[in-house]
């Protein structure tokens, strides 16, 4: 009875973090209102077939369901996934496993429970918004619920990639990059994906930025400049007084 409840909480749970309305999930399930009720309330009526629908939808392992402490654990606490991690990650969710092995780290507005995450990026492709080594605070975000232009974490089952949504088919989602150098569009079957995750923010990899640092010789450029002016004003001072 326990486990149940803890299922039936984590679908009702999953139905409002991703703003579905109870009308939507039934399409997918094929059920009515009233025995989609009685499963989000107390997991009556629940059948196998129901959680594998319930995961594709929502983009999660069955494990999810039946976990004690899932990835998204519920102590305000934000799984950092860096680049190292990433084949591990892509595994743990295409077994039904749950990687335990990353750091977590509190962020002030952003909690666990609500499914984000903290990913190291990878590549270039997104330069100038996103460079490589940046660390983006993204969240869980169902397909249906994309918009055109939406920069994601995407995660197939071969790599975790840095995408910017523009628009999708039946079997299909088409994705671009921000780099100039880099711009043709990647399609990726729906059948390969294993989660996207909307980018909320960022923490860059710079303390400052390389077009903001100024060099040496800057600097003596900049002196020079100085002296000139003040001899400038010496001079025209001299002027004035005559």
């Amino acid at each position: 009875m326990e486990l149940l409840n803890q299922i039936s909480n984590r679908i009702g749970g999953l139905r409002k973090r991703y703003a579905y309305t109870i009308n939507e999930v039934i399409e997918d399930l094929n059920i009515s209102r009233a025995e989609y009720k009685e499963i989000e309330n107390s997991g009556a009526g629940l059948q196998v077939e129901h959680l594998l629908k319930l995961a594709s939808l929502y983009q999660k392992p069955l494990s999810y369901f039946f976990l004690k402490e899932p990835l998204e654990q519920m102590d305000g606490r934000i799984p950092f996934i860096p680049v190292k991690a990433h084949a591990g990650f892509i595994k743990s969710y295409s077994n039904d496993l749950i990687e335990d092995e990353y750091d977590f780290y509190r962020i002030p507005g952003y909690y666990s429970g609500i499914g984000y995450k903290l990913f190291e990026i990878e590549g270039d492709s997104m330069a100038p918004t996103l460079e490589s080594g940046d660390i983006v605070i993204c969240q869980d975000i169902a397909l249906k619920k994309l918009k055109a232009r939406d920069t994601l974490v995407v995660i197939t089952k071969e790599k975790v990639l840095v995408k910017r949504f523009m628009t999708q088919t039946r079997d299909n989602i088409v994705f671009t990059n921000d780099n100039p150098f880099e711009d043709e569009e990647l399609t990726i079957p729906n059948s390969k994906l294993i989660l996207t995750c909307l980018i909320l923010g960022k923490i860059t990899n710079k303390l400052v930025p390389s077009h903001q640092m100024i060099s040496s010789r800057k600097i003596d450029e900049m002196t020079e400049a100085l002296e000139f002016l003040k001899q400038e004003v010496s001079r025209t001072k001299t002027e004035l007084k005559k």
